[in-house]
């Protein structure tokens, strides 16, 4: 960062400088700090903030870029000092911050350079640029570090912080409140120690549920006003955050109703399953208490609604999800719910809005950070309709939005061979074989190779994959394609040949199954063994339960048994729907082989949940082995049941094994 006259300057936390400038023989003032979206944001907030008149308090009149995406906040800097004087009384001290409240702004960025002299007299600098980048705080309380609903008591929480440090230089008053109450970790006790010391009428009382956090598993809140839930959930998440969980508010509004996950920038990984949203929101926190909020699922997409429900009942022991519904009941399922907190009053629901959106007026709610700049939060109410953000079909594609690429296409007028490919490709994760083979374009050999094999077309899927496999790029998913089809085929010799020419783990599984099938189970065990000592997580996964099922074969139950627990237990841990229903399936039939058939029962039926939950297809759903397993136990009425879900799996599906797998059961069941 260089721009001319620069006089002096002072690194302060998350990146940012202080300096002093000469511009136009003028002495200024200034904030230089990183801002990665649209210019016009920070030109925005400029003119919003130096349109502010309040006593004691300076803000920023321009703005410049002075770097590539770096931005100084100014302001003019004549007879403005570092604070030197005498001390503050605690009112002089909150006065201009308690009037910046009244305007509908937050400062979140209080620290001992906030205050300075002029003209001898002590003001509070406000740059703002906190309003926009979290990163920036120097201690955040919980509830803004966890992108929930800041208020007027996230800063008092960050004036508790700087109280005892500056106390007999910056400030000195027996009167003040203790810091200690300020900086506590439940907002609504700050908020109630300002309204004493300042004899205002306290804050009105949460619901019994804000006194203790909510439980592992799946928590709905429903109904209440948008101050109700807000004050629910900024309890729930600053007293989690304050001991130490990993804590994510997710906030989805009209904006952004076709995303699989919004609340973040444009261009993150494709999120279309729990454990992708895990790995997404929740990188590093493995193995720690966490919470999860999806807030107004009122305005959650179908696709996000899909993976929500991959949680209910798969989720972690050290994951609690909880999820807000304005107007109940959204969540249909309710019977997977573990505990549900109503709330009185009347429904209100809340939009989040960019600076862009505002109109003249007052702001509709207090300010706060957001992916994408400064948003205010508000009620429904507020302003103009919100306008859904323009994404392409690819855009929503990348992102995981199967079921919104479906949607829009149906929509459009004419599909270039470009988004055809795209609905196609999302046709096949969504199980739809025969409308992604009469969408896919000839020139898309791999997704129409996936589409041919999905519908038990594997010899004519075998030549579009060969086609497909003669063409640069992605060669490892090709070869792998191609190698299920020739073992669907029953040409395992030519697979492993091909198989043996990808170095990736993801192989391994494959392999081991096709020396298994060729009658070569300790090779098969040898290369599992190898593999394992150089992989985790889901791909473990796979291997433990390639593990077991070789071991199985072989007669080691109790080996197959403990690879199958450990299979489960990593998949629980990851929230990963997918890997926990192959897991759960895997070891009811090692359960059931050893006579343990109630506990191979309810694997078998977790299993199916989540394959249902997920819409996974198989070779062999677990419906499967829960529908054989209810008639060996005389359990007819329950596997009728499981066979009038199996028989409509089985006949959507269409390939020609899934008919013929329909066709031995039944066979089994006269």
């Amino acid at each position: 960062m260089e721009f001319e006259g620069i006089v002096s300057r002072r690194h302060v936390s998350g990146g940012r400088t202080d300096v002093v400038f000469i511009s136009g023989g003028e002495r200024r003032i200034g904030r230089v700090f990183r801002f990665d979206g649209d210019a016009s944001v920070i030109r925005k907030l400029t003119e919003r903030l130096s349109a502010l008149d309040i006593p004691g308090l300076i803000t920023p009149d321009d703005v410049r870029e002075v770097g590539s995406r770096l931005y100084c906040l100014s302001a003019s800097g004549i007879a403005v000092a570092p604070f030197r004087g005498t001390p503050m009384t605690f009112e002089e001290m909150l006065r201009p911050l308690r009037m910046l409240h009244q305007e509908g702004w937050l400062h979140l960025d209080l620290s001992q350079h906030s205050f300075v002299e002029r003209s001898g007299r002590p003001h509070l600098v406000f740059w703002g640029d906190a309003l926009v980048s979290a990163g920036g705080l120097p201690e955040m309380p919980g509830e803004v570090a966890a992108g929930a609903f800041p208020g007027p008591a996230a800063d008092y929480y960050l004036l508790g912080q700087l109280m005892p440090s500056t106390r007999g230089y910056l400030w000195q008053d027996d009167d003040a409140p203790e810091p200690s109450l300020l900086t506590n970790l439940r907002p609504s006790r700050r908020m109630n120690a300002m309204a004493e010391r300042l004899g205002e009428v306290r804050q009105e009382s949460l619901p019994r549920e804000a006194r203790w956090l909510p439980k592992p598993g799946l928590t709905v809140v429903s109904g209440g006003s948008m101050p109700q839930r807000d004050a629910l959930i900024n309890e729930w998440a600053s007293t989690a955050w304050a001991r130490g969980w990993s804590v994510r508010v997710v906030r989805c509004r009209p904006q952004e109703r076709t995303r699989p996950l919004p609340d973040r920038p444009f261009g993150g990984e494709r999120v279309d399953s729990p454990s992708g949203l895990m790995r997404c929101l929740f990188p590093v926190a493995s193995g720690i208490d966490r919470l999860l909020v999806i807030d107004q699922i009122d305005y959650a997409s179908a696709d996000l609604m899909a993976i929500l429900g991959g949680f209910t009942g798969a989720s972690p022991p050290d994951l609690a999800v909880v999820v807000t519904e304005v107007r109940s009941p959204v969540l249909a399922e309710r019977s997977a719910v573990d505990e549900e907190v109503r709330l009185a009053g009347e429904p209100g629901a809340a939009v989040d809005r960019g600076i862009d959106e505002l109109v003249d007026g007052p702001l509709p709610g207090f300010p706060g950070p957001g992916w994408y700049g400064v948003r205010f939060r508000g009620p429904e109410s507020y302003g103009p309709e919100p306008v859904q953000l323009a994404m392409s079909l690819r855009q929503l594609y990348d992102e995981g939005a199967d079921r919104a690429v479906c949607e829009i296409s149906q929509g459009m007028e004419k599909l270039t061979d470009e988004q055809r490919s795209v609905v196609a490709s999302s046709c096949v994760n969504l199980g739809r074989f025969r409308d992604a083979e009469s969408l896919a374009p000839e020139s898309a050999s791999m997704i129409r190779g996936r589409a041919l094999m999905g519908m038990g077309r594997a010899a004519e899927a075998e030549g579009v994959l060969r086609r497909a496999l003669s063409e640069p790029g992605a060669r490892e998913d090709k070869a792998m394609l191609l190698a299920r089809c020739l073992m669907e085929e029953g040409r395992l010799g030519e697979a492993e040949d091909l198989l043996e020419t990808i170095e990736s783990p993801r192989a391994v599984p494959l392999i081991a199954r096709v020396l298994d099938q060729q009658g070569r189970p300790s090779e098969s065990l040898q290369l599992i063994s190898e593999a394992l000592g150089t992989t985790e997580g889901t791909q473990r996964v796979g291997l433990l339960s390639s593990l077991a099922n070789v071991n199985m074969r072989l007669g080691n139950y109790g080996s197959a048994l403990e690879a199958a627990d450990e299979a489960v237990e990593i998949s629980r841990r990851v929230a990963d729907t997918g890997s926990l229903r192959t897991s759960l399936q895997q070891r009811g039939r090692v359960r059931e082989v050893l006579g343990r058939w109630p506990e191979a029962l309810e694997d078998y039926k977790l299993a199916a949940f989540y394959s249902r939950e997920s819409m996974e297809r198989s070779a062999r759903p677990p419906h499967v082995d829960l529908f054989v397993l209810q008639l060996r136990m005389g359990e007819i009425q329950a596997a009728f049941r499981t066979w009038e879900e199996l028989e409509l799996l089985l006949t959507g599906e269409g390939s020609t094994s899934a008919l013929q797998l329909l066709s031995m059961l039944r066979a089994y069941t006269g």
